[in-house]
């Protein structure tokens, strides 16, 4: 049981006469739910705006969290309920109880903001903005909305928020900031660059890991079109690998095509002294050492342990030849 009221029930279905009669019958309007939502939590997740008048008509708190921290407000913004963001956004200023506090984030350090971008609900961060809420806000990760928007790939909202800069106060992206483990949102999107996180990995290497070929050819075939758009493909983390050997070790076939064709090192060896031969063999990618094969790489190293590849691949049960 999660402790549902009839009132909280009924608001999140939008019947709202039927919460007229129970408000007039001296429902409960603070009570919660497991989770700790209110009636108000209820109807603002599901964009009843009639109903969520009626419920501040009756003096309900606005900024009330639940367990997880979220505001009625936050709720609606996740949901993308632009008409009940709006009129809880318009009700500051008509009474104080109703004024809604846009600062509020939830324990993990999430604004409605933050969430509104990273759900792709364009309108919604537009309500948000002109409102005055902070662009540049951070969570607990250091995160901006700027980031949670690059993360999901939501291309109408990155490109509204570069745009906004410095067109009205206090409008300005701070595109620099960087999360706590070092990715800024270049990274993120996986749109161009040289900037390295704290492991020391690009942009053009994160593509080439998570496979996204189209990224990694956009990144690649920027170079040399725009000042600063040089792609550094000699860059490597902290363990040494490269670009290329993080297509190898995951197995990613025509972004290694994509490599080797811009004259990438086929036997350079990370920090153990491993080819990209040996990370190929150790995960069972065949197609990617026949493709190392097919470009006459070395295929008779040792690595710093004096393991060969096959070695190493028998100890992981790939008989990969």
């Amino acid at each position: 049981m999660d402790n549902t009221t009839a009132l909280s029930a009924t608001c999140l279905n939008g019947h709202t006469e039927v919460a007229q009669l129970l408000l007039d019958n001296k429902a409960d309007i603070n009570s919660r739910d497991t989770y700790g939502q209110t009636a108000l939590h209820s109807a603002c997740q599901n964009g009843h705006t009639e109903t969520v008048k009626i419920l501040m008509e009756f003096g309900m708190n606005v900024n009330q969290k639940n367990k997880n921290g979220r505001t009625p407000l936050y709720l609606a913004c996740g949901h993308g309920c632009h008409d009940t963001v709006k009129y809880l956004l318009d009700l500051n200023g008509q009474a104080l109880i109703s004024r809604v506090d846009t600062t509020i984030k939830t324990e993990k350090g999430w604004s409605a903001l933050h969430v509104a971008c990273f759900k792709g609900h364009l309108e919604v961060v537009k309500l948000l903005i002109d409102v005055g809420m902070n662009l540049n806000d951070t969570t607990k990760s250091n995160s901006t909305p700027l980031h949670k928007a690059c993360l999901k790939g939501q291309f109408d909202i990155v490109k509204y928020l570069l745009d906004l800069n410095g067109k009205t106060l206090n409008s300005r992206v701070d595109t620099s900031i960087k999360e706590t483990d070092g990715l800024s949102a270049l990274h993120i999107a996986c749109s161009w660059g040289h900037l390295e996180n704290k492991r020391n990995s690009t942009p053009l290497y994160q593509a080439c890991r998570n496979g996204r070929f189209d990224i990694v050819k956009y990144l690649l075939d920027l170079n040399g079109k725009a000042l600063n758009s040089r792609v550094d493909t000699l860059i490597k983390d902290t363990s040494g690998w490269s670009a290329l050997h993080t297509a190898c070790s995951n197995g990613h076939a025509g972004i290694l095509k994509l490599l080797i064709g811009v004259g990438m090192d086929i036997n350079e060896r990370d920090h153990s002294g491993k080819p990209a031969v040996h990370l190929a063999r150790i995960n069972g990618h065949g197609d990617i050492v026949k493709i190392l094969k097919d470009t006459c790489a070395e295929f008779k190293t040792y690595d710093s342990d004096k393991r060969t590849s096959l070695m190493s691949a028998k100890d992981n049960g790939c008989l990969i030849l």
